[in-house]
């Protein structure tokens, strides 16, 4: 074997142009699938960075049997804790994002408020200082003391050694620094977004108020499976419904670790695993087409060194020798094509990263299982392509090559077999093009579709109140907050729009209707408690004006909608028609309330009727909306929406100001255009759209080349028949559309077996990932067309070259 590496890597120092080739071709499709699978392996297959992530189970809360699974609350906690039968701990935790400050800078961070046992639990260790001790879930405790990740560390306080005990800010609340965890930990709240910092919930909320969401974790005590512990939770659901003074369908899931996706998105609606299996599929796709392209370079290559294995035959040498030499020299090729491959594929990474939003930052490593990944893709990749030329070599006729006898029967037969290869290429690359196009068609869709309000010229300033107010105390200083922000953005000069909103249009959770709903007097009267499902939203004045929202009747919100006013609400269309249907909605009551309405709801007198909203992914359906007057309905967070014909970004610094001016902790957080947030729900279409498109043209690439090589192999082994054809009179044309015509022959046969396997997968697609056209004409005659057109390309290329040569020269070789 150290021979014949030997051999081949003299062998490549002879042929510079064949190697370069070979290794720049298997580059492209090594870094294509390292690439992809370095991001599959980040969000499905690396291990939660903790101690025995597989005996840690996640407990969910369900609504009803078979709906998507959801956080649970912390007085079910409690409940889960006092009854504990499965686990030898539990802990929550749940996702926080707020303002950060040390050494007069401020940075907006996401972190998790957690129980003090977070640490014990999950078994991950600081690297410097300690994690929080039981005395930091004390309430009495006046310590505030904050853990910070590794990243952090190293990125804001420069790895500072002597950081324990460095008081910072979150938000308005100083806490010192105890802890720094153990590199490589960001939480395990989501991959996609790592947590830069760790706080107690009861340092952030007093016990009496902790009726908040949380996220339950548990270790599984010694000998209990995964298994029981869902049935034990399962049970203790049931225990916990029936004590319920209210009839319920609710109760417990747990799942283990292996088994959740995401953890706050276990059945991965936002990174399905059927995503992450087509991408990988199309990636292997273009594998293939580099190693077939391979493979019709080593059967070129072959026929040039017939003489010499012919002389290798009748030197004694076995036909399993001959198959070792040339699989030996595929793989060397692809090891070499796959360190290129790697450096490629880190490359592709890092464009990944710099045109992905903050809220998708992941953290990809280049760990063992990308490495194993990309060495077993090279070897695979090297067989592939070189079995075929090695029993090729191995079938060699060595009498008739010596000889020189049926040479041309062998070349025709290689000839064919180059013209097979080059075909599937075709036809592979063909249906990856016509696919992306099909999602760049529904993504333009998406993108181009009228929503009801528009996203240019209007920019974003998310509000975020600090503070421990809880109760009345805390509604009477949002309410002042809000007035005295409304009032100083009113005093503001300049010819621009601006409101103030607890929500945005642009997404709706699926599960909406289970949860907000509106309910008309009428309804009410006649015995109707369960409403129709909707969305609400608390604006300010000139809303609709600002989201180019149309108001159909009625009017808007103004000063006569005081919070000690008459309770009013501006309606959308669809609402209006399904709770009045062919009745003028104007002055009738209506009540919006979440879950089960119990009591004698609070009525609102509809003012006005504003057109209808949609999300960007419309996946919900209709999405009903009810608006209430900021200043009746005050909530405790909300957005700044500015809009301008001009530059916004002088008026941010006034807002900004507005803010800081209206609550000494009030302070603004993401400033952003509607249209960035509109480009970060799109983005991960927008990622499969690119992914795809990018394949599909790495395909053509390699299957351009691929012909090109078919085609010039053709003219080197025609050049007589060229010769005696121009000899006899044919003409340059004719010699180039002679050549052109087998290009377009294995074109044409290309595109049929492209446009059956791009139907196929479009069929697969439309059920596993996302719902496309079945059949789109316009898009694959564009595709063909453009295929067809770089094919010729490729063929007119070589056969101008060859109508060029002077037939005397051919013929003095005869």
């Amino acid at each position: 074997m150290r021979r014949d590496v030997r051999q081949v890597f003299r062998s490549l120092r002879k042929h510079p142009g064949f190697a370069i080739v070979s290794i720049l071709v298997l580059a492209l499709g090594v870094g294509a699938n390292t690439s992809i699978f370095s991001i599959v392996n980040a969000v499905f297959f690396r291990p939660l960075p903790v101690h025995e992530p597989d005996r840690l189970m996640y407990i969910y809360w369900v609504p009803k049997p078979g709906q998507r699974p959801f956080v649970t609350s912390y007085r079910d906690f409690q409940f889960l804790r006092e009854h504990n039968e499965a686990f030898s701990d539990l802990t929550f935790h749940w996702r926080i994002g707020m303002g950060l400050s040390a050494d007069g800078r401020t940075d907006a961070v996401l972190g998790e408020s957690v129980d003090a046992n977070y640490f014990d639990v999950l078994g991950v260790k600081p690297v410097v200082g300690r994690t929080f001790s039981p005395q930091e879930d004390d309430p009495s405790n006046s310590q505030n003391a904050i853990v910070i990740s590794h990243k952090l560390w190293q990125r804001r306080f420069e790895s500072d050694p002597s950081i324990i005990g460095k008081e910072v800010r979150v938000d308005d609340t100083p806490f010192s620094i105890i802890g720094v965890t153990q590199p490589g930990f960001d939480g395990v709240s989501d991959p996609w977004r790592p947590s830069q910092f760790w706080v107690t919930s009861v340092q952030r909320w007093p016990q009496e108020y902790m009726h908040y969401s949380v996220f339950p974790i548990g270790r599984l005590k010694p000998g209990i499976g995964p298994q029981q512990a869902e049935a034990i939770i399962a049970t203790q659901g049931e225990q916990l419904r029936k004590s319920r003074t209210h009839d319920t369908q609710e109760g417990f899931v747990a799942l283990n670790s292996k088994q959740v996706i995401l953890p706050f998105d276990p059945n991965g609606t936002v990174v399905p695993r059927r995503l992450a299996a087509a991408l990988m599929v199309v990636v292997l796709m273009v594998l293939l087409i580099a190693a077939a392209n391979m493979a019709g370079i080593l059967i070129a290559r072959i026929v040039t060194q017939r003489s010499e294995i012919a002389v290798h035959f009748a030197l004694g040498a076995s036909r399993m020798r001959v198959i070792r030499n040339v699989l030996t020299e595929t793989i060397a090729l692809s090891l070499l094509g796959g360190a290129l491959g790697l450096w490629l594929g880190r490359l592709l990474l890092a464009l990944f990263d710099a045109y992905t939003p903050t809220r998708y930052y992941m953290d990809i490593p280049l760990d063992f299982r990308v490495l194993l990944f990309a060495a077993a893709v090279c070897i695979v990749s090297g067989l592939i392509a070189g079995l075929m030329p090695a029993i090729q070599a191995s079938k060699l006729d060595v009498a008739a090559e010596l000889t020189g006898s049926g040479v041309t029967g062998h070349r025709q037969s290689r000839l064919r077999l180059r013209y097979w290869i080059v075909v599937p290429q075709i036809a592979l690359s063909l249906a990856l093009l016509i696919v992306a196009g099909l999602y760049v068609r529904v993504l333009l869709t998406l993108e181009l579709a009228d929503y009801g309000y528009h996203t240019d010229e209007v920019a974003v300033l998310s509000i975020r109140m600090a503070g421990r107010d809880q109760g009345e105390q805390a509604a009477e200083r949002h309410r002042t907050f809000y007035r005295r922000l409304y009032e100083a953005i009113r005093a503001m000069p300049g010819r621009y729009s601006v409101a103030v909103t607890s929500r945005l249009p642009l997404t709706v959770d699926p599960g909406f209707e289970r949860f907000f709903h509106a309910i008309s007097d009428d309804a009410y009267r006649n015995g109707d408690r369960e409403g129709v499902g909707s969305l609400s939203a608390a604006v300010t004045p000139r809303f609709f004006e600002t989201m180019n929202i149309a108001l159909r009747r009625g009017r808007d919100f103004d000063d006569r909608d005081a919070y000690a006013g008459l309770r009013t609400a501006i309606v959308s269309e669809r609402l209006a028609a399904r709770l009045w249907p062919g009745r003028d909605p104007l002055g009738r009551s209506v009540a919006i309330f979440s879950n089960q309405l119990k009591e004698p709801p609070e009525w609102l007198q509809v003012v006005g009727v504003a057109s209808d909203v949609n999300p960007i992914l419309n996946d919900v359906g209709e999405t009903p909306f009810v608006y209430v007057p900021l200043a009746q309905q005050w909530m405790p967070s909300g957005a700044i929406l500015v809009k301008s014909s001009g530059d916004v970004t002088g008026l941010i610094g006034d807002l900004k100001n507005a803010v800081a001016g209206a609550d000494v902790y009030a302070e603004v957080g993401r400033v952003q255009t509607l249209n960035q947030r509109v480009a970060e729900i799109l983005y991960t279409r927008r990622m499969a759209a690119g992914m795809l498109t990018v394949a599909g043209l790495i395909g053509l690439l390699l299957a351009s080349i691929g012909i090109y090589g078919a085609i010039s192999y053709s003219i080197a082994q025609r050049m007589r028949e060229i010769g005696v054809r121009t000899a006899l009179g044919a003409e340059r044309r004719d010699i180039v559309a002679l050549i052109i015509k087998e290009g377009a022959s294995l074109a044409a046969i290309g595109s049929i077996f492209g446009l059956v396997f791009a139907s196929l997968a479009i069929r697969i697609a439309s059920r596993l990932v996302v719902q496309v056209p079945r059949v789109d004409v316009a898009s694959a005659a564009a595709v063909c067309g453009f295929v067809a057109a770089v094919i010729l390309l490729a063929c007119w290329i070589p056969a101008r070259r060859a109508a060029r040569v002077d037939p005397i020269e051919i013929l003095r070789g005869l």
